[in-house]
């Protein structure tokens, strides 16, 4: 007689599956939204366009746009992945430094294709 079983949360505990998505939601909400809301109001104002006849090239005005939200998202995650050990008791199977590394990726290429869309270019990355 077959049985059916859960893989990952035997113990059907929501923990395990409310903060995983939780740390997704704040990545995105941090990163990609809020970076996309502060770069349109920049836009609307016409600020941005202010800045893009300065001798500083876009490429930095973005960076400079960009990497406080960018920072920003990390301390989230830190806040995120430590309240996930210490008050929800979720233990994280995944070395800790290599899923640091591929949120930042993720954040960073979500900023990337904010940025390129806001400055009238098309994103070539998938």
């Amino acid at each position: 007689m077959l049985q059916t079983r859960m893989w990952f949360n035997e113990a059907n505990e929501s923990a395990y599956f409310l903060v995983p998505g939780l740390i997704v939601l704040v990545m995105t909400l941090i990163g990609a939204l809020l970076t996309a809301m502060v770069m349109a109001r920049e836009w609307e104002r016409g600020t941005l366009e202010a800045l893009l006849v300065t001798p500083v090239r876009s490429d930095e005005i973005l960076i400079g746009k960009t990497l406080p939200y960018f920072l920003l998202g990390m301390v989230g995650l830190v806040v995120c992945v430590l309240a996930a050990k210490f008050l929800f008791h979720v233990r994280c199977a995944a070395v800790c430094w290599c899923c640091s590394c591929l949120d930042a990726v993720h954040a960073g290429r979500a900023r990337h294709r904010t940025s390129d869309l806001l400055m009238g270019q098309e994103s070539t990355c998938c």
